[in-house]
């Protein structure tokens, strides 16, 4: 029979109850989270369809591998109409992005999110808030990047860009 006794039997004890501690809270922290996590927002989880204008933009490009930033400046400003919106179905249409398409959409707390992932690979993401800019609309962003067509291979650089304003919503 093993006997521990002295620094090593304090040295173990210490170190099953400190890592009974931690397990007890990170355990804690995660239910702590989970109780703290915000229910999705009744007036966006409502919107039937958006009209977004985003006035100001960044777009950025890397030169001699380094990423180089451009905002802008000027009267362009970028229009995007989500319609069709179902939150609990996850879908909607757009308009603005080129070509029409089906696009996802995600209700998350106080945010709308809009996905719209094109078969070339390019993204968009446009994230609609529960926090108004003016006269009723809602803050949003639009992100999207993609490879120009020419794609990587002929020596091309990924296109990424931001736009910032806010939409109209129609509720149900």
């Amino acid at each position: 029979m093993l006997r521990v006794r002295g620094p090593v039997l304090g040295v173990g004890v210490a170190l099953t109850l400190a890592l009974l501690a931690v397990a007890g809270d990170a355990s804690a922290q995660r239910g702590r989270g989970r109780r703290r996590l915000p229910q999705d927002d009744a007036r966006l989880g409502a919107i039937t369809s958006l009209t977004c204008t985003f006035p100001v933009s960044a777009a950025a490009k890397w030169d001699a591998g380094q990423p180089q930033v451009d905002v802008p400046k000027g009267a362009n400003v970028f229009t995007l109409t989500i319609s069709r919106i179902d939150t609990q179905e996850g879908t909607a249409d757009a308009v603005g992005l080129g070509a029409p398409t089906d696009v996802t959409v995600k209700l998350a707390g106080s945010n709308l999110h809009i996905l719209d992932i094109r078969p070339n690979g390019a993204l968009a993401i446009t994230t609609v808030f529960a926090d108004e800019s003016h006269d009723g609309r809602l803050k949003a962003v639009h992100s999207r990047s993609e490879y120009p067509a020419s794609g990587p291979g002929a020596g091309a650089t990924p296109a990424v860009s931001q736009f910032y304003g806010d939409c109209e919503a129609t509720p149900r």
